[in-house]
């Protein structure tokens, strides 16, 4: 009697696991996905200026247009391709300018920065203040020498 009860159970739950994924399945084989990775095929945001990048980029549909747009909005590079996987191969100079870069392929799009970052800045005015007071404190020990010196020799 149990067996009966329990296999009509998992049946509806299974019936109900693959309707539930049925959606993201179509999403994940229909919808184009683009990505960004450094040399090393990690998935990043950010990268230095100059660095190379590659993009990635699937469509079940094909012929699909990917377009890399600069900071400014205009168009720096373009591909289309017929395959429904998309590897640029490692690009150097979709990272030669600061600020926001845009990748759209077909209707997805992804963003990555381009930036200067972990770098401190040598401000000219900070070290001639330093320089200054290194000056002002041998100048002050040179007068207290000096003091001394008149008092030992009265």
């Amino acid at each position: 009697m149990r067996k009966l009860v329990v296999l009509p159970f998992l049946a509806i739950l299974l019936a109900f696991m693959f309707i539930a994924s049925a959606p993201q399945r179509t999403l994940a084989e229909e919808n184009p996905m683009v990505w960004v990775e450094d040399e090393d095929g990690n998935i990043r945001e950010l990268f230095y200026i100059g660095e190379e990048v590659r993009i990635k980029a699937y469509s079940r549909t094909t012929p699909y247009d990917i377009y890399v747009y600069d900071p400014d909005g205009n168009v720096h590079h373009y591909w289309e391709s017929n395959t429904q996987n998309y590897d640029s191969g490692l690009i150097d100079d979709i990272t030669d300018e600061l600020g926001w870069w845009e990748v759209q392929a077909g209707t997805a799009t992804t963003r990555y920065a381009s930036a200067w970052y972990e770098v401190i800045h040598e401000v000219p005015l900070g070290v001639a203040t330093a320089l200054t007071t290194c000056f002002a404190g041998l100048g002050l020990g040179l007068l207290r020498q000096r003091r001394q010196e008149r008092k030992t020799s009265r």
